[in-house]
């Protein structure tokens, strides 16, 4: 290693230390916590012009200064100067999607559909991401490869999937091949025949195949080029390769990069998230080099290309909404990018609700940062660590012998910055079921709180401990829309249509007023094996099955092709993709107003098979929005009355199918167990359907509010018991005293 090196890796451990030993002092009130982040938040603003990293040479596919071959950046070539970045793309998840490890649809037990193949990630299919990423040798495929990435690519980093896809070859260097080698993970896909026409427009026009002639390739065909498949041709469209600056870069431009991305320009993505910094300027759909932001060596000056350890910021790109101590709150724009928002209503801040400028129901009283732990300075990363972190690193307890309590063995820094493992420590979720290997690795509560000793004023506390997750009592509370419902059964525009929770409707006049929701109460049995009730939101959604011996959803487009002529009602529509909650917008969502008879007649007369409506509920932990300890549930009737907290109805959105919406249930795969019941509101205009939380049925005996028939029984039984005693022993005692009375009488 060369001395500028060394002293670089010097300088990163000199801070790493600092930081080290000053986060700790950090767990203060929340209100010092909040005035520390501000501090913070201005020092990191003001400390830009202060350099962490050595300037980087960008370097293209080849090799190449970008200056000298004006090739598409590499983050590969670029950060593989120095990082290990092949061994860091083929150890992260976020760049897997799980499948490494795929299976044939069917096949496992663990999974929450039929036509899952893997059980999280691209083939783990949710109604949420609608289209699928076919598998190799389906009939009907929905998507390719490269339809997928271009659909969904907005949330995806690159990297195993992006470059190699279903086989080991990298996809720029492959030719067809059949379903059944591509079915073997350890075989690498035979030669085949190639593209004839180059690039994306190209192959769009080019001369579409039919089924029959193109045996279905996710990664070599496509199904939204044309009207027929066509191949996809690698070579002039490039790879999605890992995008470290997604990450790392201080302020990366996502927007731009997703512009490549949905224009199938892959290769050149890497390259649009530097338009920030000025390294690169766009011309048109091209891009160009700015050779003024780069040094005499060829490197780009290092005060514009800022290179920072991943912040909340960079995370909340792809889950969820992250809002800095000095970020003005004022519009709450929610997309599919903003996923943990989409699904919990968490927003991620160290400012306080009353602070924002969203219309919120009784703000001016929510003097509460949105999240105490933001407020308390902790990053995404601080919990959600590189499993290989040697301040962090702790061995897995399975083969870890019984009487070792720590594990000195463990990397160097130097050695770590080198090869940094991208397999982060992830927690147990109902709804997070990638990269299961990895589940429970995080720290959880009770790893950095002492319960014990912070609950001492609470009666029976260990049975408390054991049987609720932190999360039931620290967060009772969510104060921002999540959604409530979710219906594909006959979308409109390729949107489904959604219902909203937390927020009330708008007028021509007025703006949605966001009174925030009270999670439901489920047990869920944990990593441990252990049930335990926590906070969720629950999601219901709807589509169409297409039945038979492969089912699948029905594919996106034979709806569209059927729904013309389907009325619709003229509410507020989607737009992009996305919900507006501010002082100056209004609220858009789709209300669905059809027969789901019509449209399964119409299925089945376009040839689909045996067309099921299926309802089912989705249930989504939630784990972040914790509130400050003072504001935690405290009182004992909260959940110890008839009006118990664990026993709250919670409505899942208006119903289209009666007898289908009451056969609902949440999604095996969750872990929750069936300890609730399903009604519909008596409402005949507007039919609801109610989830009520039955925590009995799951084995749950909660004082003041559970009853047993068998119970009242036993204590009617006692009662009874008891007065025959009494009556008893009255008469015991009555009847010699009466016999003893009437001898002193005759002796008289």
């Amino acid at each position: 290693m060369g001395t500028t090196k060394r002293n670089w890796v010097r300088r990163v451990l000199e801070r790493s230390a600092v930081w080290a030993a000053v986060l700790p002092l950090m767990m203060l009130s929340s209100d010092r916590c909040m005035a520390i982040a501000e501090v913070a938040q201005s020092q990191r603003q003001e400390n830009l012009t202060e350099i962490t990293h050595r300037p980087v040479r960008l370097l293209d596919a080849n090799g190449q200064n970008v200056i000298a071959s004006g090739q598409p950046v590499s983050a590969e070539r670029t950060c593989g100067a120095c990082h290990d970045a092949q061994y860091i793309s083929n150890h992260c998840y976020h760049a897997d999607l799980g499948i490494r490890r795929w299976f044939r649809p069917g096949q496992s037990e663990r999974v929450a559909h039929a036509w899952d193949y893997t059980s999280g990630g691209v083939g783990g299919w949710t109604p949420f991401f609608y289209q699928r990423l076919s598998p190799p040798g389906e009939s009907k495929p929905d998507l390719g490869l490269a339809d997928w990435l271009r659909t969904y690519g907005f949330r995806y980093v690159g990297g195993r999937l992006g470059q190699f896809g279903f086989g080991h070859q990298l996809l720029t260097k492959r030719g067809g091949h059949s379903p059944e080698q591509a079915a073997t993970p350890n075989d690498t896909p035979a030669g085949g025949p190639q593209v004839e026409k180059s690039g994306p427009d190209a192959m769009a026009s080019s001369s579409p195949g039919s089924q029959s002639e193109l045996t279905w390739d996710p990664d070599l065909i496509s199904t939204l080029s044309g009207n027929q498949p066509v191949r996809w041709d690698w070579g002039s469209s490039g790879t999605l390769e890992m995008n470290c600056f997604l990450c790392h870069l201080h302020s990366p431009d996502s927007a731009s990069r997703i512009e490549e991305i949905k224009a199938g320009r892959f290769a050149w993505a890497v390259t649009a998230t530097l338009a920030s910094t000025g390294a690169v300027v766009r011309k048109g759909t091209q891009w160009e080099y700015n050779k003024q932001a780069f040094d005499q060596r060829g490197a780009v000056v290092a005060q514009a290309f800022r290179i920072e350890r991943p912040t909340a910021e960079q995370c909340g790109q792809c889950h969820g909404k992250v809002v800095s101590a000095h970020e003005q709150l004022s519009c709450l724009e929610i997309s599919w990018s903003d996923w943990s928002t989409l699904t919990k209503g968490q927003i991620f801040s160290p400012q306080r609700i009353s602070d924002s400028e969203l219309n919120i129901a009784g703000k001016e009283t929510l003097v509460r940062p949105w999240d105490i732990h933001a407020a308390s300075l902790l990053d995404c990363r601080h919990c959600h660590f590189s499993l290989d972190n040697p301040a962090l690193f702790e061995p897995p307890a399975r083969g870890r012998p019984k009487h070792l309590r720590f594990e000195p063995r463990r990397l160097s820094f130097a050695e770590y910055l080198e090869r940094p493992s991208h397999q982060f420590a992830k927690g147990d979720t109902a709804q997070g079921k990638i990269a299961p290997e990895f589940t429970g690795t995080m720290r959880t509560c009770r790893d950095c709180h002492d319960a014990t000793a912070a609950h001492e004023w609470l009666p029976f506390r260990a049975v408390h401990l054991a049987r609720l997750e932190c999360e039931t009592c620290h967060i009772p509370a969510v104060y921002a829309p999540a959604l409530e419902a979710i219906d594909w059964s006959a979308p409109a525009n390729g949107q489904p249509f959604l219902e909203w929770r937390g927020v009330t409707s708008s007028t021509s006049t007025t703006v949605p007023l966001i009174t925030g929701f009270r999670p439901v109460i489920l047990p869920r049995k944990a990593v441990d094996g252990e049930l335990r009730l926590g906070p969720y939101n629950l999601v219901r959604a709807s589509y169409w099955v297409e039945g038979g011996a492969s089912p699948r959803p029905v594919r996106l487009r034979d709806l569209e092709a059927i729904l013309s002529g389907v009325s619709h009602n003229t509410g507020h529509r989607r737009s992009e993709s996305s919900v507006v909650f501010s002082t100056n917008q209004q609220t858009r969502s789709l209300q669905p107003h059809y027969s789901t008879t019509e449209i399964g007649g119409r299925l089945k007369n376009a040839g689909v098979s045996s067309p099921e409506y299926t309802v089912e509920i989705w249930p989504f932990g939630i784990h972040h929005g914790v509130a400050p300890a003072r504001l935690a549930i405290r009182q004992c009737e909260t959940c110890h009355s008839s009006s118990s907290l664990l026993g709250q109805s919670f409505s899942l959105g208006k119903v289209q199918d009666d007898d289908k919406s009451r056969e609902a249930r949440i999604v095996s795969s969750s872990g929750i167990p069936q300890a609730y019941s399903l009604q519909i509101s008596s409402s005949t205009q507007n039919p609801v359907l109610i989830l009520t939380p039955t925590p009995e049925k799951a084995g749950f005996y909660i004082l003041g509010k559970s009853r047993h028939n068998w119970v009242d029984w036993l204590g009617f039984l006692a009662l009874v018991g008891i007065v025959l005693a009494i009556v008893l022993h009255t008469s015991f005692r009555i009847v010699p005293y009466l016999s003893s009375v009437r001898s002193i009488g005759r002796q008289d």
